[in-house]
């Protein structure tokens, strides 16, 4: 039925187009014509990281282990929902270049998500991740397998929504015993899975 209708509206629209009109009509009652946009389901707005930010760490005397906030920003622009949708994280082992040998294995990271903020009320509800210590990719031990910082869940795919989630917690390392002194480095790499 409303095939006909818009079929019906726009040959309507046609004729009203082909008529022609005097240049200056004194009166008359107006005129409408028909917009017509179809939204379908991930193809409008975005979600996408826009901050990551992780301290460096420092040891401190008569301590074992090295911790650092972090924090780990996702912005939604109009964007279609998704449910549930996450934001995790993976890491690498960590490497020195000042003191060349054995790097720190990412087993040696462990991650405890914190507080989840939403700027904007209605866009879903943020749970933080489990946690724990990172394990090594069965394809590439170098790298961790990804932990759930937060999921998401409440959109609805027929919706759009407008917001900022923001996620932080602590990032810690307890190196291994006869890790040698140095600066090492690795990557914390937020991914979204939606």
């Amino acid at each position: 039925m409303r095939i006909r209708f818009l079929v019906a509206a726009a040959a309507a629209a046609i004729v009203v187009g082909m008529m022609p009109s005097p240049a200056f009509a004194a009166d008359g009652s107006g005129g409408s014509s028909i917009i017509s946009a179809t939204l379908t389901s991930n193809t409008i707005g975005s979600r996408s990281v826009s901050l990551v930010t992780t301290p460096a760490m420092t040891s401190a005397l008569n301590s074992s282990t090295l911790s650092t906030g972090y924090t780990v920003t996702v912005l939604e622009a109009a964007r279609t929902g998704t449910n549930p949708w996450k934001a995790q994280v993976s890491v690498n082992q960590l490497t020195s270049t000042l003191t060349p040998g054995t790097p720190i294995p990412v087993a040696s990271l462990n991650l405890a998500p914190g507080a989840m903020t939403l700027t904007t009320a209605g866009t879903g509800s943020d749970a933080p991740g489990v946690g724990g210590a990172f394990v090594g990719s069965t394809a590439d031990p170098t790298v961790s397998d990804a932990q759930d910082l937060w999921t998401n869940t409440g959109q609805l795919p027929g919706s759009i929504y407008t917001g900022t989630h923001t996620g932080a917690g602590t990032l810690t390392l307890t190196p291994p015993n006869a890790t040698k002194l140095g600066v090492y480095t690795g990557t914390f790499t937020v991914t979204l899975f939606q």
